[in-house]
C-alpha cells in the first residue's frame, strides 16, 4: 500500500477513495466528507511576522508607543508595516506633494518612490526611501526623518498623517 507524500497532495480531491485508501487516511486522522477526501498537510510550520531584525524592532517600538500613549495611529502603522513585502505601501512623491501641509508630518509605512516633482516643503518619515526620492527631497529642502525619530518627536502622533 503506497501512501502519497503530504506536500504534493491536493487539498481537495474529486475522486472517490478506495477502501484501502480510506483506511490509510483514517489512520492519519484526515477529515473526509461524502464523496470528497480533504487532505491536510502534516507538520507544516507557519511563520508569522517578518524576519528583518530592523523591522521587528520598529514594530516593537511602535506597539509600545501605541499602548503607552494610547495613540491608535501607531497601531495602524504597525498593521501596515506587518504586511508582506509585496503588499507593503509604496508612495510616489506626487502623492506626498498633494497631501503636504506645513504643520503636518507625513508618515509612509513603506517605501517612498521618486516619481514626480516637489513644489512644497514638508516633513516625511518613512521606513524606506529610494535614492532618487531622497535626492529630490534634499533639493526641495524637505525634512526627512526615520520613524523612530518621529515617535520621539511626536509621541502622541497628533500631527501625523499616514500616507497609503
Amino acid at each position: 500500500m503506497k501512501i502519497p507524500a503530504p506536500a504534493y497532495e491536493p487539498f481537495l480531491s474529486k475522486r472517490k477513495a478506495s477502501p484501502k485508501e480510506n483506511d490509510v487516511f483514517q489512520k492519519r486522522s484526515i477529515k473526509k466528507s461524502h464523496s470528497k477526501i480533504i487532505f491536510v498537510k502534516v507538520n507544516k510550520m507557519v511563520k508569522r511576522g517578518t524576519e528583518i531584525p530592523e523591522l521587528r524592532r520598529l514594530i516593537r517600538l511602535l506597539t509600545k508607543a501605541s499602548s503607552a500613549q494610547k495613540a491608535g495611529i501607531w497601531y495602524r502603522a504597525v498593521e501596515l508595516l506587518n504586511r508582506p513585502r509585496r503588499r507593503r505601501v509604496e508612495v510616489n512623491l506626487v502623492k506626498l506633494n498633494l497631501l503636504a501641509h506645513d504643520d503636518k508630518i507625513l508618515l509612509v509605512p513603506g517605501k517612498v518612490l521618486g516619481n514626480g516633482t516637489l513644489r512644497k516643503k514638508f516633513t516625511v518619515a518613512a521606513y524606506q526611501i529610494a535614492k532618487p526620492a531622497a535626492e529630490k527631497l534634499r533639493k526641495a529642502s524637505c525634512t526627512v526623518m526615520s520613524i523612530p525619530e518621529l515617535v520621539k518627536k511626536d509621541p502622541k502622533g497628533s500631527r501625523v498623517i499616514i500616507v497609503i
